[in-house]
């Protein structure tokens, strides 16, 4: 299982997929390692949004 891999619940793992749960950058490069990819190449698509909306 790919949690496992990383060294973390899947539960864990599926809150931050999911967007429910932030992570440490420590947790975002193991991820990207893991997929043999850069932190960059990880987060290029991603879009964020504050929680007051601006």
């Amino acid at each position: 299982m790919f949690a496992s891999e990383l060294g973390m619940h899947r539960t864990q793992l599926g809150h931050i997929e999911q967007g429910l749960k932030d992570c440490r950058l420590s947790t975002i490069v193991r991820i990207a390692s893991a997929l043999d990819l850069t932190v960059s190449e990880l987060l290029a698509d991603v879009h964020t949004k504050s929680k007051t909306g601006r």
